[in-house]
């Protein structure tokens, strides 16, 4: 990922003021970052971005590190007031952060926020309509398409394979990933289940520590358990990475709703 790139981004969205826009439920966001290590400077373009270009100002449920300064967290308070903070126990790594994911923010979400925008420090919305081309869909999960073939692999053998969809910043259906999960427990959780993953057909990884985004799609895909988009539709959905060119051309039709990383 070009960190210079990202940041002419950032401060492109951070340019633009942030308009009054009533309170809905009809979507919330979810934030989760375990490293103890969020700023105010870091995460504000994402904030921003969520409430720029969507059509409601929606709560976002903001999942910190007990050990993170509380000095970050009151600046974003103070910006976007309309976000609850959980602390949680800090998560180290990739791997525990996916771990988590696969059993915890689902449950403590309220159910009257069905319709779910999880996204990241470095991920953002840049134009608006995302809400209705997602609901439109009626898809239950839509994020960026992976630029590899993606294949899990169970103790019962390897699911699907697909390359749909990242989890940077993604929009999903609650009941429809509580149903996933709970499928994932039913055979074991997580670390009975799971045994490894192939990209492009090459093992890349022999043990239970998957990614959270292609652990939930592939068991999703291959069990119906989820209505995912297509490849070109979730690439109509959003980048990752962007080109920072095609950011830039605002006017360009095939600009995505979401970004998740920059390059080139």
């Amino acid at each position: 990922m070009d960190i210079d790139k990202l940041n002419l981004i950032k401060k492109d969205i951070l340019s633009i003021p942030l308009p009054h826009k009533t309170k809905s439920d009809l979507f919330c966001g979810l934030f989760v970052d375990g490293s103890s290590k969020v700023t105010f400077e870091k995460a504000d373009a994402a904030f921003h971005s969520f409430k720029l270009y969507s059509q409601y100002d929606y709560l976002v449920y903001l999942f910190v590190s007990i050990l993170n300064p509380k000095e970050e967290i009151e600046k974003i308070l103070c910006k976007y007031p309309n976000t609850i903070v959980h602390q949680i126990n800090p998560l180290i790594g990739l791997e525990k952060y996916s771990e988590w994911m696969l059993k915890y923010p689902w449950y403590v979400i309220d159910p009257k926020h069905e319709n779910i925008l999880t996204f990241q420090d470095d991920s953002a919305i840049i134009k608006e309509g995302w809400e209705d081309y997602f609901l439109d869909g009626k898809w239950d999960y839509a994020g960026s398409p992976w630029r590899s073939d993606i294949t899990v692999l169970t103790k019962n053998g390897p699911l699907k394979t697909l390359r749909v969809g990242n989890g940077g910043i993604s929009a999903r259906k609650r009941t429809a990933i509580i149903k996933v999960i709970e499928y994932i427990n039913s055979n074991g959780g997580q670390h009975k289940y799971f045994t490894g993953i192939k990209i492009n057909d090459v093992l890349k990884q022999q043990n239970s520590w998957l990614a959270e985004d292609a652990a939930i799609c592939s068991v999703g895909a291959t069990f119906d358990l989820l209505n995912l988009p297509t490849e070109e539709q979730a690439r109509k959905f959003g980048h990752e990475p962007i080109e920072l060119s095609l950011y830039m051309d605002k006017e360009n039709e095939t600009r995505p709703w979401v970004m998740h990383k920059c390059d080139n």
